[in-house]
C-alpha cells in the first residue's frame, strides 16, 4: 500500500483513526499526570589501581589491563549483595522509612498507586529490591564508575546512590588492604625470636656438656698444636740420632784407654773380659800403642773429660727418649682430639644453622611487618585510596519518570501507528465483506436457474 492509499484509507475511516489517537493521547496525559514521579540520582567513584605501593612500577600495556580488570571487578563489587546489604542497613538504621498521613493535595488514583509503589520498594527495602533499583556502570573513555538508584522519593534515591557508592569504597578498602597482614608478620616474628631463645639455648648447653665452643677454631687449633708437636717430635728425635752418634764416638775413643786405665761401669758400660785382661782387638791394641807414649796424667784427664761428656750425654739421651714419648702421647691425644671434633662437628654446625636461620627468618618477618603496616597505613588513607568518590549524589529536582517532554511525542507517535492500523484493519475487514457478497449471489443466481429447468422439464 503506498501513501495516498494510506492517505486515502485514514480519511475514508476518519472517525476511527480520531478516536484511537484520542485515546493513547489521553492515556498517556492520564499517565504523565497520575503515575507517581520516579527520580534517580547518580554519584561518581574514581577507581584507580595504580594509587597502590606494589602497582607503582611496570610498563603501560600491563598497566592498561591491570586498571580494565580492576574497573570491571569494583562495578560487580558494586552490584554484589554484601554491598547493597550493607548499604540498606546502614539506611535502615540512619534514616528509617516514614509513611506519609497527609495526601489531602492528592487524588485517589495518584494515592493508590503511590501507596502501592511504595509499599513494594520503600517500606520493605529488602537487599533483592534495592539491588534491581541500583545500577553500577563504567562511563566511556574514563577511570569513573557511576552509581544510580531510582525511587519514588528524590531524598533517598541521593540517599541510597551516596550509601552503596560509601559501601562500595569501604568493601573495597576492606578486601585490598588486608589489616591483619601485619599482624600475621608479628606472630611469626615472636614465635621465630622464641625458637631463637630455644635454640640458643640447646647450643649452649651441646657446648658446655662436649666443651665444644667454636668447631673450626677448635680445629684449627688443635691442628696447629699437633703440627708443633710433629715437628719438636722430629727435632727431638733427629737430637737422639745425634747424640747416640757422639756416644758412640767418645765410647770408642775410650776403648784404646782402657787397658791402661780401669773405668768404672757408669762411665764406659760393661767391659769384655778380653779387653779387662789386656786381650783386645786389633784396632784397640794399635790404638794403645799409638797412646802408650802419653803420659799418665794425659791419660787420667782425658778420661775424665770423656767421661763427663758420656754422663752428659747419656743424661740428655734420657731426656730426649722422655720427650719423645711425652710427644707420642700427646700426638695420639690430639688425634683423639680431632677425632671428638669432627664426630661432634655436624650437630654443632647444625645448631648454629639453626639459630642463623632464626636470625634470618626474624629479619625476614621484621621486614614483612612494616611493608604491611606502611601498605595498609597507604590504602586506609581516604586521600591515597584507590576508589574516592569524586561526585556525591545529589537530590533530583526533576524526575527521570514520567516526562512531558518525552511522554507527549512518545503519546502522538503511538496514535498515529495505532491510528493507521486501526484505519488498516477496518478497510481489511471491509474488503473481505465485499468479496463475500458477490459469491453469494452468484449461488443463489445457479440455484434459481437450476429450478427453473427443473419446473420446465416437469411441463414437458
Amino acid at each position: 500500500m503506498d501513501f495516498q492509499s494510506l492517505i486515502k484509507l485514514i480519511w475514508r475511516h476518519r472517525l476511527l483513526f480520531a478516536s484511537v489517537f484520542i485515546l493513547i493521547n489521553l492515556a498517556v496525559i492520564a499517565l504523565n499526570g497520575y503515575a507517581p514521579k520516579i527520580y534517580e540520582s547518580s554519584a561518581l567513584i574514581l577507581a584507580d589501581s595504580g594509587r597502590s605501593l606494589q602497582q607503582q612500577s611496570g610498563d603501560s600495556y600491563s598497566g592498561g589491563l591491570r586498571q580494565d580488570r580492576f574497573i570491571k571487578s569494583q562495578v560487580l563489587l558494586a552490584r554484589s549483595d554484601d554491598v547493597i546489604a550493607d548499604a540498606v542497613k546502614q539506611v535502615q538504621a540512619r534514616h528509617p522509612v516514614v509513611l506519609e498521613t497527609d495526601e489531602s493535595d492528592r487524588s485517589f488514583v495518584t494515592s493508590l498507586i503511590t501507596k502501592l509503589l511504595k509499599s513494594s520498594s520503600g517500606e520493605n527495602e529488602s537487599t533483592s529490591r534495592v539491588q534491581a533499583s541500583s545500577r553500577a556502570e563504567v562511563e566511556p573513555n574514563t577511570d569513573l564508575i557511576r552509581i544510580s538508584f531510582r525511587h519514588v522519593d528524590p531524598d533517598r534515591a541521593a540517599l541510597y546512590a551516596n550509601q552503596i557508592a560509601g559501601s562500595l569504597v569501604e568493601r573495597q578498602t576492606k578486601l585490598y588492604s588486608n589489616p591483619l597482614a601485619a599482624q600475621f608478620f608479628k606472630e611469626r616474628e615472636e614465635s621465630h625470636r622464641e625458637k631463637l631463645t630455644r635454640d640458643e639455648r640447646a647450643l649452649e648447653a651441646y657446648s658446655v656438656a662436649n666443651q665444644i665452643y667454636s668447631a673450626e677454631e677448635q680445629q684449627r687449633l688443635v691442628l696447629t698444636r699437633r703440627d708443633q708437636i710433629l715437628t719438636n717430635l722430629a727435632t727431638t728425635q733427629s737430637s737422639l740420632g745425634r747424640v747416640g752418634g757422639e756416644l758412640d764416638s767418645l765410647r770408642t775413643q775410650l776403648s784404646s784407654l782402657r787397658a791402661k786405665i780401669n773405668l768404672p761401669t757408669e762411665i764406659f758400660g760393661e767391659v769384655p773380659a778380653s779387653s779387662r785382661f789386656g786381650r783386645s782387638t786389633a784396632g784397640s791394641s794399635s790404638s794403645s800403642s799409638n797412646m802408650s807414649d802419653d803420659p799418665p796424667l794425659l791419660h787420667v784427664r782425658l778420661y775424665q773429660e770423656s767421661a763427663q761428656k758420656i754422663v752428659n750425654l747419656n743424661a740428655e739421651i734420657a731426656g730426649l727418649k722422655t720427650a719423645e714419648s711425652s710427644s707420642n702421647y700427646e700426638l695420639k691425644k690430639i688425634d683423639n682430639e680431632l677425632k671428638v671434633l669432627a664426630t661432634r662437628q655436624a650437630e654443632f654446625d647444625r645448631l648454629k644453622r639453626e639459630i642463623e636461620l632464626d636470625n634470618t627468618n626474624i629479619e625476614l618477618y621484621a621486614k614483612k611487618s612494616s611493608e604491611a603496616q606502611i601498605e595498609n597505613a597507604w590504602k586506609s588513607n581516604e586521600r591515597l585510596s584507590n576508589m574516592q568518590v569524586v561526585q556525591a549524589a545529589a537530590v533530583p529536582a526533576e524526575p527521570m519518570f514520567p516526562r512531558a517532554s518525552i511522554l507527549v511525542p512518545i503519546g502522538l507517535l503511538l496514535g498515529a501507528l495505532f491510528g493507521c492500523g486501526a484505519c488498516m484493519i477496518r478497510g481489511i475487514l471491509a474488503h473481505d465483506h465485499q468479496l463475500v457478497k458477490p459469491d453469494t449471489l452468484n449461488i443463489k443466481a445457479s440455484l434459481t436457474d437450476s429450478n427453473d429447468r427443473r419446473i420446465r422439464l416437469a411441463e414437458r
